[in-house]
């Protein structure tokens, strides 16, 4: 399944992070943030894994249906998540980014611990009814799928995040060279089938960029070899947010 989502808040400010903002943009930046939570439920509902959403009372087809905006607790002073979620109706959440510590293990921002403050988070959002997808990768930082030497000891870094929040989804949040070199794409997809082997029912999502035409030739790469090793990606996320600065009309 393939979805499309609007941007991701949480990318943008960790370019701009380097640049220490003023007050008033801080400001502003939590007030869009609640907007933003919202807007992102309209245009994304129905295309990330369900989470949170209550079971149908008939059995039927697995279908993802809950939006989950980015949420990032990395740079700034972002709103309380019980707020966005008092404000918008949100109950899931894509929480971004964890990156390597500088070997093979994941910490948030390659700095947290698991069992830090983003841990805090989680707890909140599952305390009001909602649940979490922690994102993996983005465009910066020390990435697992380039830190990790193969994809065993990859798939032992995203099931210590697996572990650490008993979770239903990981999305894959692959970008840069991350992206670009066919060997860590193996890598990854490899990590990914083992974790779903060895975790039934966790749902795994593929988030990349895109083009004005659709994935470039990295991303049919990575989605022609997720078919031929058969890694079963339920969710295949495109961002068309920026297109390399182009018109998006």
């Amino acid at each position: 399944m393939f979805r499309i989502t609007t941007g991701s808040p949480a990318r943008d400010l960790r370019k701009q992070a380097p640049n220490a903002p003023k007050e008033e943009t801080v400001s502003k930046v939590r007030k869009s943030l609640l907007a933003c939570a919202a807007a992102t439920a309209a245009l994304a509902l129905g295309a990330v894994p369900a989470l949170s959403a209550e079971a149908p009372d008939a059995p039927a087809a697995a279908s993802p249906s809950a939006a989950a905006p980015y949420l990032y607790n990395g740079w700034g002073n972002p709103p309380a998540v019980s707020e966005v979620m008092s404000a918008t109706g949100i109950k899931d959440f894509t929480l971004a980014f964890i990156l390597s510590d500088g070997t093979c293990n994941p910490a948030w921002d390659g700095t947290r611990p698991l069992d830090g403050p983003d841990k805090a988070t989680i707890d909140e959002v599952r305390a009001g009814g909602g649940d979490v997808i922690p994102s993996l990768g983005g465009w910066s930082g020390n990435k697992l799928g380039e830190v990790c030497q193969d994809a065993q000891s990859l798939a032992g870094a995203y099931q210590k995040v697996i572990d650490a929040y008993g979770l239903k989804a990981i999305d894959i949040d692959i970008e840069a060279s991350e992206f670009e070199t066919p060997e860590v794409q193996d890598r990854v997809l490899e990590a990914l089938k083992a974790v779903k082997e060895a975790n039934p029912g966790l749902q795994t999502v593929i988030t990349m960029g895109t083009t004005t035409a659709g994935p470039n030739e990295h991303g049919q790469r990575l989605i022609t070899k997720a078919a031929e090793i058969g890694a079963d990606i339920d969710v295949w996320t495109q961002m068309p947010f920026n297109f390399g600065g182009t018109d998006m009309a």
